[in-house]
């Protein structure tokens, strides 16, 4: 009876588009290891993909910092419109990644104000762009660069331990 149920998953599993793993029907558990396996290596490069975004959307926010002009008609894209969001000044990178994000849902604008407060710790920190999803990985990922810049905002933490590199004389971009 087992091996009928088996064989049942074996050839349904084998039928799902992008589902060619070659298994023994008999190991289940050798399959799950290698499925695991698979979702680490997958969360793995959706990590290292959103590392790089935010290392870019942090470049972007910097051009803006330096061309204020091009914020001003950035502020004027059609997409304000039904953001429910009306963009402010510079002096945070919400309403930068708002717009990069596309975020007009709430939970996107929510995502956003996240990711900000780890853009604007590391503005603060003067950070080079290129140095921000190394920094990102060092503080243990995004949730992690969050909480750390959180805590410093609150006064729970001092912001000297997120310099792995010295960057205090390095320009921000």
């Amino acid at each position: 009876r087992v091996s009928l149920r088996l064989g049942f998953f074996v050839r349904l599993t084998q039928s799902l588009p992008g589902f060619a793993i070659a298994h023994d029907p008999a190991d289940p558990v050798g399959l799950a290891r290698t499925v695991a396996e698979e979702y680490r290596v997958m969360e793995d490069g959706h990590h290292a993909q959103l590392r790089a975004f935010l290392g870019r959307a942090y470049h972007v926010y910097r051009l803006f910092q330096q061309a204020p002009g091009s914020y001003e008609e950035l502020k004027q894209d059609p997409f304000w419109e039904n953001s429910q969001q009306k963009p402010k000044g510079l002096t945070t990178s919400k309403h930068v990644l708002l717009f990069l994000m596309r975020a007009e849902s709430r939970n996107a604008r929510t995502r956003a104000s996240t990711y900000a407060k780890i853009l604007n710790g590391f503005a603060r920190k003067r950070v080079r762009a290129d140095q921000v999803p190394k920094r990102i990985a060092a503080l243990g990922g995004v949730e992690n660069a969050y909480d750390y810049f959180l805590a410093i905002e609150r006064g729970l933490k001092s912001g000297g331990d997120v310099d792995d590199e010295a960057t205090d004389n390095q320009r921000p971009l």
